[in-house]
């Protein structure tokens, strides 16, 4: 229990910002950049109104007409040049490295070992995390996902079964509570005769309760791991996020 309490004691003298007050001191700085230029921004003032805001992201003009000159020349070439889905979020690391990198190649500089001599990794402290969603959390939460599922998932998802299915196909759509992690999940048939099984399920999204009624969202990626890209959602922040599909489609 001494050593404990000594370790706590440590933790209170590490001098350095901890990940989850640095990504609020970015937050604000988004929010107050749109503001000053006048930008209309969601109720999250660090998100900019809509998708086709994102070049508002980007700080350089000439950055901006260099990459709708380089997309429009891929177009031609039938070569992609894609921008991320929440590139018009405040804290989207694309619209970070187009901010960073853009003006060094725009303007044809293309040595960029000045950048790189400057980069250097830091460790950031980040706090403990609850073991459990609260009762009465867990409940309201839900009774929400599940009324998202049936208003919503579920129709556009769901289908009747196909007459010769020969692919995996999507059964139902449903939750699961594990800890602090609630889980959007979807149960797909596999009707091919060599199939291990016959059915198995995949999560498509996943909010992780953080303490004061708020939760961090990740999505499934390719490569088998979770992948958090909003922070510090309400409840329903989380599922419009969720119902609006992008990454979580199952």
């Amino acid at each position: 229990m001494d050593k404990e309490r000594s370790h706590r004691e440590l933790a209170k003298s590490w001098p350095f910002e901890t990940h989850r007050d640095f990504e609020k001191r970015m937050r604000d700085v988004a929010s107050q950049w749109f503001k000053r230029k006048g930008y209309e921004t969601q109720k999250r003032g660090y998100i900019l109104a809509k998708y086709d805001d994102w070049h508002r992201n980007i700080i350089s003009q000439d950055v901006v007409d260099y990459i709708k000159l380089e997309r429009n020349k891929r177009a031609n070439n039938r070569k992609g040049f894609p921008l991320h889905q929440y590139i018009h979020h405040g804290l989207s690391s694309q619209a970070m490295l187009f901010n960073l990198i853009g003006p060094l190649i725009s303007t044809g500089n293309q040595d960029l070992s000045p950048l790189m001599a400057k980069s250097k990794k830091q460790w950031i402290r980040t706090k403990a995390k609850p073991s459990k969603v609260p009762d009465a959390l867990i409940r309201e939460l839900s009774a929400k996902a599940n009324a998202l599922i049936e208003d919503r998932i579920r129709p556009e998802h769901v289908k009747p079964p196909p007459k010769n299915p020969s692919f995996n196909y999507i059964e139902n759509v449903f939750t699961k509570c594990r800890g602090r992690y609630f889980y959007f999940m979807a149960k797909y048939a596999s009707p091919e005769p060599n199939s291990i099984s016959p059915s198995f399920e995949v999560g498509f999204a996943r909010l992780e309760f953080i303490g004061d009624d708020q939760f961090d969202l990740a999505y499934f990626r390719h490569t088998g791991k979770w992948w958090r890209i909003f922070s510090e959602l309400t409840v329903d922040e989380a599922l419009n996020f969720v119902g609006d599909g992008g990454h979580f489609t199952p």
